[in-house]
Parts: C-alpha cells; structure tokens; sequence
C-alpha cells in the first residue's frame, strides 16, 4: 500500500460511520492514525522534499487530537455546532494543508497541480465558513458539513488516482545486475 493510498483509506474511516448507539465503530482517531502514519511514510519516499510538510504534520496531529475529543459522546452529546467548532475545524485544515503539500509536489505544468490548488481553496473556505454563520443561522452548519463531506470524497478518489504518479514517489530501485566474470 502506497503511503497515499494509506492515506485515503484514513479518511474513508475518517467519513465512514457505523453508529451502535452512541459509539461509532469506526473510530476517527483510528483513521487519523492511518493519515499520520500515511504522511510519515510520504515523507519518506517522496522523490524530494516536501512543501510545509511541519505545516502537514502539525494540522494532522491536532485533528487527530481533536477527534479523539469528539469521539467520546459524553463530552460532545449537548455541544452545539458552535462549541464542536473548534475540534471540527482541524479535519478541512490537515485536508487542505494535505492538498497544498500534493500541489506543491505536482510539476507546475501538471493538472494535478491546478486541480489540488482548488482542493485546497475548498478546504479553507470549508473551514472558515461557519465563522461567518455561527451568529447568524446554526442551521446552515449542515450545508457547510455536507461540501466538506464532498470535498473529503473528491480528495479519496484524488488520493487512489495518484497514489502511482512520478511526482509523488521516488521510483523504485532496481536490483543490481550481475556481470558476468571470472568464477
């Protein structure tokens, strides 16, 4: 498994819910785990350096902190979409630092890189949004829930498209070839 395609499988557990009760069985905390060590892994074998990788790190720390708050129902049962605010919002921002790192690796003639930058705006503007609504209508928090949802569908597909590109691996090592010599 590529380190993007760990990656992706994260935020599919990320997304993915099965309710018994209170409890989902399908932790984010687990699928924040499979993210952070999906990116430690990119970090490692991707062909150069990666842009605002601490950037990277730091965000998909803090969502996974994060979920690991929002994954006991005691703490979050009578919360209201203004105080959950502050713990949600690190899910868009390690997405969207994850598309800028993608962008930024992605040669700048790619489509990828285009296409990750939108990525990217969508993210911010998926984070950012409910500042502007948390005074005036609580009820559009489903609406900006929903394109975020999207956004993090586009990004797994996104994932599993490139997960074999050039830009994003260094290319495997090939065995050395024996010469033939004296026995």
């Amino acid at each position: 498994m590529t380190p993007l395609q760990q990656i992706a499988m994260g935020l599919v557990v990320i997304v993915l819910t099965a309710p018994v009760g209170d409890v989902d069985l399908l932790l984010d905390p687990v699928g924040w785990l499979l993210v952070l060590t999906g990116v430690v892994r990119l970090r490692t074998t991707a062909p150069r350096d990666l842009p605002r990788a601490g950037l990277l790190g730091l965000t998909v720390v803090l969502a996974a902190l994060a979920s690991v708050v929002l994954a006991i129902p005691e703490l979050v049962r009578d919360a209201g979409p203004a105080e959950l605010w502050p713990l949600v919002i690190w899910q868009p921002l390690a997405c969207a630092a994850l598309c800028a790192v993608l962008g930024g690796l992605a040669p700048a003639d790619s489509p990828w890189s285009g296409r990750l930058r939108w990525l990217t705006y969508t993210f911010c503007v998926v984070a950012a949004l409910p500042l502007a609504v948390l005074a005036e209508a609580e009820s559009a928090f489903g609406a900006i829930a929903f394109v975020g949802v999207v956004a993090v569908l586009v990004l797994i597909v996104v994932l599993f498209v490139v997960h074999r590109a050039p830009w994003v691996h260094r290319p495997a090592m090939s065995s050395p070839v024996e010469l033939p010599g004296p026995a």
